[in-house]
């Protein structure tokens, strides 16, 4: 009896090994009349063209699915909420879970960077400790926004590039002291300036209009 090594693919045609062709118990020879990249090639084929077929379905008939999606929400409303905050919750406790592991696997190196960081960016730290502390006092009024934070930020950043220049310590003043003794000052764009230290040290929580 001969013992078959090899057969055609009927999809390339190439004769080929038995083990480039799927097991098929189904078969006399026990292998798929296809081998495996031809039978790769087809399924990538018709992959793309379900994707294809998907989009071209989903932009003919957007408004018919948007619309049926609608109905489907408004019928189960109440299902889908308490879905979506059980997915909500697990996707919360799995990532802090994940956080949580991942942090103590990589404590030091995460602290180190962290280190370094403050480092080089004392700028930006002195401005985030600022409005911390702004916070704490309520001194950040409600209508604080994108010209104040980056005014702010820039007012930290030429404080830097001043010490640089200077080797003098300069400092984000509030002009108006957030605890002023007579009167006090809100965090934001129009009460701020840049000055050195000691000017700053000296003038304490005074403020002469």
């Amino acid at each position: 009896m001969t013992i078959v090594e090899e057969k055609a693919c009927k999809g390339c045609g190439l004769n080929k090994s038995l083990e480039d062709f799927h097991r098929d118990r189904a078969l006399q020879d026990g292998r798929k009349n296809k081998c495996k990249s031809c039978i790769k090639l087809v399924t990538i084929a018709n992959r793309e063209n379900k994707v294809k077929y998907d989009k071209k379905y989903h932009k003919d008939n957007s408004a018919a699915i948007a619309e049926k999606s609608k109905k489907r929400y408004e019928a189960n409303k109440k299902e889908y909420s308490i879905k979506s905050k059980e997915r909500y919750k697990l996707t919360f406790l799995r990532v802090g879970e994940v956080s949580k592991v991942w942090y103590e696997a990589n404590k030091d190196r995460k602290q180190k960077l962290s280190k370094i960081w403050k480092i080089t960016n004392k700028d930006k730290v002195a401005g985030y400790t600022a409005k911390r502390r702004a916070a704490k006092l309520n001194a950040i009024p409600s209508w604080f926004g994108e010209l104040d934070e980056l005014v702010l930020s820039e007012a930290y950043s030429l404080a830097k590039h001043r010490e640089e220049l200077t080797g003098v310590k300069w400092h984000v003043d509030h002009i108006v002291p957030l605890q002023g003794k007579l009167v006090s000052g809100l965090h934001c764009a129009d009460n701020i300036q840049v000055i050195t230290a000691a000017e700053n040290l000296s003038k304490s929580n005074k403020w002469e209009a």
